[in-house]
């Protein structure tokens, strides 16, 4: 069974759960991503984290258990999954990782300017957020 999940993001990147349940809130808005969970995930909350790369930063590799969607909130980032095709994002653009999906590059395009990935990890009843708890 696949599941999809769709992405809306928007004023500052923040995740309003009531635009599934009324699309009328008088605000412009637009879908930016539909992406498939594959085995139907039961995701019981979600775990969001912003990625802020320094000019010219890269990340390391890295491998998280759980699927993401990602939203580029600023900037260019330099982005490869799992030996797939080298993407280039830029603001506005989405993103989804499949759980257990290899980040071989993660870096910020640009020399001068800063770039930043919100990501939001969907986590089951049994996963632990990938960077721990909040307090």
């Amino acid at each position: 069974m696949k599941r999809t999940i769709s992405l809306a993001l928007g004023l500052g990147a923040c995740v309003w759960p009531c635009l599934a349940q009324n699309a009328s809130l008088g605000v412009p808005h637009a879908p930016l991503g539909a992406y498939e969970i594959a085995g139907g995930k039961s995701v019981d909350h979600i775990d969001v984290q912003r990625f802020r790369l320094s000019p010219g930063a890269r990340g390391t590799r890295a491998t998280f258990a759980a699927p993401f969607l990602g939203y580029v909130a600023e900037g260019t980032i330099v982005l490869q999954l799992g030996g797939g095709q080298q993407q280039t994002l830029t603001a506005g653009d989405t993103l989804f990782a499949p759980a257990n999906t290899t980040i071989d590059r993660f870096e910020n395009a640009s020399a001068t300017e800063p770039a930043t990935l919100v990501a939001a990890f969907l986590l089951g009843p049994q996963d632990e957020p990938p960077f721990g708890k909040f307090p």
